[in-house]
């Protein structure tokens, strides 16, 4: 009696200090949820419930085991005052977890409950361990609720049950090995409390820093869905903040890894592909000290290829962090943001002053197959000498970055970013010994003369070793120390800066930031001279000691051969002045802003009133040019401006986007301009538990080049020789409705998902002339696609998916028509008390087109060939011992289809197995 009265005293003492509340206005549970619980032992929960005008008739807590779809209901007793009490069962706390809310009623018909939002819904959840483990053992992974598939998380920081100071504590999970993942759905609670929009989120990553936490105990959950739509098990950890850091923590060692050697054979359509790689990595450290170490080995590596090999180390502290090996810093969204490069990436933070370091290999030399390695460029039979060339090379290009800026970035950062990337001249080799000359036999038959008395060709005819040609033509053999046939060295330079600054606990956010690049095109030409830059303006060929009549070269206090290791001037690079110094004098701001170089953004963030705004706008030159990010769209201005609501609970999404681009940038008169116009609006309805779950969604997308004319060339009669018809303006606009429900029926659990998407391309120009060669780009598509999950007690799960998808492109004679049938069945068991994991189906797919050769009867022999497949799949995974698993899958495929009135079979398989160790 006297350690209940202590445990009631206790818990009323540490509930009325500040723990986290919720309520309504009329009343409040004041309850601090435990950070975990002892299976197989009685889990006793408090709360202080407060009311205004109205008293309390009884109080319930409702729990259910992780995965379970009803709740139990037990009374909670009052312990006098405002405490109230109440006790789940031993037998129901299990190591699957729990699951609980708080309810209240009160005599004037009134209901209180935590958490306030939807508490069916939403509920608490507590982390169970076994009895063996205790409060402070290690985490184990939480097994999968019925019907729900767990999802593999990796917990990054803060580390489950760990004691820190509150200014260390960082949330990072890695998703990278989660699959069909819907990176919209990610939902971050801290608390209880949902962190979304405080948060960076990206497809491998989820990050954010909290403000200063209270001590004691807090909880961090993470929501997510597939792409189908269907959820995730909720990934859940507690930790703790403290005013002194645990000693004992601190020193604490811990560490993980996994070996998995791998092997795949794909042989599709007669075409063989085999692969066999092995993954090694390694973690460890302590919290003063972690690292981490990757390898990937696959016979894929070719060293006629980019690498495909990985290797990499990463090296963590309160101040460094440091990547060894194959790296992907992000310095500058325009000119290096994420792109792979084998060097090192060093990050200091200090808080008020940061620095980041790349420096690497963007692109590794490639000396070329010896049958690429020369092209033959001139042949002189009379002098009886031979030109060649080197080809099929590629140059190693290396890359420096460093970004200093200052601020942490969660309220503030100006940074400065300097990028150079420039190929090493000197990587190639000039001479390949066991390259061989290809001989071009056309030529050799079109025009004979050209290589009479060339007897060695008569011997070798198409091919020569380039050691078998240095002995017939000895000196006459020429081979150009620059200007070669492959592509030609670069140099190329970025400077950037960015701002960002955020308040009200980053509920505003403003970003902006440049780039500006030079990029030389061949660097094998000399640095220009003074006395050329004379001469170096477009269109200035007077030399009269200034550039353009403008710049006074005496002026010029620096030689453009002095910045050879920063930038290689000459007439290749791009743009030849950054800025047009005419239109400079006319309007200095449309000078700046119109620069062909330059790259800039501003983006506006707002988070207020459960709508996410955000404001972007962006502009990229023509010749903005990154070797470190070549795929980035140029000659773009794009303007956008999206909205997220909230509403009801969170039980309704809408999502709106409005977004145009134009690339009215640097323009000669007569050009086309090219204009998209896109809106995107979406749905998300998720009235609850029990209900099902609705997707809207509706886009258009427009485009226009703004030609209106028809180009039509007359001739010396002025009768029309030739019409090209350029203009465009197509409207896109696609549909798609998604449902989902789930229906519990006794035992078993089935998903239902049905989507809809209709797509439209239509020309909205009226007078076409099919006659003059024009070619519709019009087209349409239709998809329909159900997919039912289920999954039974014993362990059970099948998978039923059917799909059609009617498509049509262009119009009349060249009408292209498809309609494809598919239909997926899989089943998946668990036996051996789950270390034997199974999984089987089969597979149908049909494709009718239009195929044939009667254009009267609507057909077209552009079309793809009809054909129906069938196949077959299996798989195993079998735990061979104690962190050692065998995953095993197999599936064939049968095609058969109509070519040129003969039918077809081509058969396909896949094979793959790989063993997984973890430690």
């Amino acid at each position: 009696m006297t350690i209940r009265v202590c445990r009631i005293a206790q818990g009323f003492l540490l509930l009325v200090v500040g723990l986290s509340a919720s309520g309504y206005a009329d009343g409040t549970i004041y309850h601090q949820a435990p950070a975990e619980a002892v299976a197989q032992g009685p889990l006793i929960l408090e709360a202080v419930i407060e009311v205004e005008d109205a008293s309390v008739v009884s109080a319930s807590i409702y729990y259910r085991l992780r995965g379970q779809l009803t709740y139990q209901e037990i009374p909670m007793s009052s312990a006098g005052g405002n405490l109230y009490f109440g006790t789940i069962p031993a037998a129901d706390v299990t190591e699957r977890g729990l699951e609980y809310y708080l309810v209240a009623f009160l005599d004037d018909e009134s209901i209180l409950a935590y958490p306030v939002d939807d508490p069916e819904v939403n509920p608490v959840f507590v982390v169970v361990k076994s009895a063996a483990e205790g409060i402070a053992g290690a985490q184990e992974p939480l097994e999968a609720a019925a019907g729900v598939e767990e999802a593999d998380v990796l917990i990054l920081s803060p580390e489950p049950r760990e004691i820190y100071l509150p200014e260390d504590v960082v949330i990072a999970a890695s998703l990278f090995n989660v699959q069909d993942l819907d990176t919209s759905s990610i939902r971050l609670l801290v608390d209880r409390q949902d962190v979304t929009a405080q948060t960076d989120v990206t497809a491998d990553l989820v990050t954010y820093t909290p403000p200063a936490l209270s001590t004691g105990a807090h909880q961090v959950e993470i929501h997510m869905n597939r792409a189908s739509g269907s959820p995730y098990m909720p990934v859940a950890w507690r930790f703790l903040v403290s005013r002194v850091a645990s000693v004992s923590t601190e020193r604490a060692f811990r560490q993980s890894g996994a070996v998995t050697p791998a092997f795949r054979r794909d042989n599709i359509d007669d075409q063989l592909l085999e692969v066999s790689s092995m993954k090694l990595s390694y973690r460890g450290g302590w919290d003063w000290l972690q690292f981490r170490t990757k390898v990937k080995l696959t016979t894929q590596e070719d060293p006629f290829k980019p690498p495909r090999n990985r290797y990499s180390a990463r090296f963590q502290t309160p101040l460094l962090t440091l990547g060894i090996g194959d790296v992907t810093p992000r310095i500058d969204r325009f000119a290096l943001d994420g792109k792979r490069l084998r060097g090192y990436d060093a990050n200091l933070t200090l808080g008020l002053f940061n620095l980041r370091l790349a420096r690497g290999e963007l692109e590794r030399v490639i000396q070329g197959r010896p049958e690429a390695a020369f092209t033959v460029t001139d042949f002189d039979s009379n002098a009886d000498s031979l030109t060649v060339s080197r080809s099929g090379y590629t140059f190693r290009r290396d890359i420096t970055a460093i970004r200093p800026s200052f601020g942490s970035g969660q309220r503030f950062e100006l940074a400065f970013s300097f990028i150079k990337a420039k190929d090493n001249i000197v990587s190639v080799e000039p001479i390949v010994d066991d390259g061989i000359i290809q001989i071009d036999t056309s030529d050799v038959k079109q025009d004979p003369s050209a290589f009479a008395g060339a007897n060695w060709i008569d011997q070798s005819l198409g091919t020569i070793a380039y050691k078998d040609l240095k002995e017939l033509f000895g000196s006459k053999l020429g081979l150009p120390e620059k200007d070669w046939k492959g592509k030609s060295p670069q140099d190329n330079l970025v400077i950037g800066s960015s701002l960002s600054f955020a308040l009200n606990q980053r509920r505003f956010v403003v970003q902006s930031g440049f780039a500006l690049s030079m990029l030389n095109k061949n660097i094998w030409d000399p640095v220009l001279s003074l006395k050329e830059l004379d001469t170096f303006a477009p269109g200035d060929t007077v030399e009269d000691g200034s550039i353009a009549g403008i710049i006074d070269t005496s002026d010029i206090p620096i030689n453009p051969g002095d910045l050879e290791d920063y930038f290689h001037i000459n007439l290749n690079q791009v743009p030849l002045l950054p800025i047009d110094v005419f239109a400079l004098s006319e309007n200095p701001l449309q000078a700046v802003l119109k620069m062909p170089s330059l790259a800039y953004h501003a983006t506006a963030k707002f988070n207020y009133m459960r709508n996410f705004i955000t404001l972007e706008y962006q502009q990229v030159g023509p010749e903005f040019n990154s070797l470190a990010n070549p795929n980035l769209q140029k000659n773009v201005r794009i303007r956008s401006i999206s909205d997220r609501v909230r509403l009801f609970s969170n039980k309704l999404f809408i999502s709106a986007l409005y977004r145009a681009t134009d690339d009215d940038i640097v323009k000669v008169e007569g050009d086309p301009i090219t204009t998209t116009k896109m809106v995107n609006l979406s749905a998300n309805f998720n009235l609850g538990r029990g209900l099902p779950s609705l997707v809207l969604g509706r886009r258009t997308y427009q485009r226009d080049n703004g030609v209106d004319t028809l180009s039509i060339s007359l001739d010396a009669e002025d009768l029309p020789i030739d019409t090209t018809d350029s203009r465009e303006e197509m409207l896109t606009k696609s549909t798609n409705l998604g449902l989902s429900y789930r229906l519990q029926m006794l035992t078993s659990t089935h998903d239902l998902n049905l989507n809809l998407a209709s797509t439209v391309i239509g020309d909205e120009i009226d007078v076409r002339y099919p006659e003059l060669g024009y070619r519709s780009q019009t087209a349409s598509s239709n998809i329909l696609s159900l997919a039912a999950v289920s999954r039974f007690s014993s362990g059970l799960e099948t998978i039923v998916v059917v799909s059609t998808n009617k498509s049509e492109i262009g119009e009349e004679k060249h009408l292209i028509k498809q309609s494809i049938s598919s239909l997926n069945l899989t089943a998946r068991l668990l036996l051996l008390n789950g270390k034997l994991r199974t999984s089987g189906g089969i597979t149908f797919r049909s494709n009718d087109t239009n195929k044939g050769d009667d254009p009267s009867a609507g057909e077209n022999t552009e079309a793809p060939a009809s054909f129906t497949q069938f196949g077959i799949k299996a798989g195993a995974s079998f735990k061979l011992i104690e962190n050692l698993r065998l995953v095993t899958a197999f599936e064939f495929r049968n095609k058969t289809l109509e070519v040129d009135g003969k039918t077809e079979t081509l058969p396909s398989s896949i094979i793959s197995a790989n063993l997984e160790y973890t430690f």
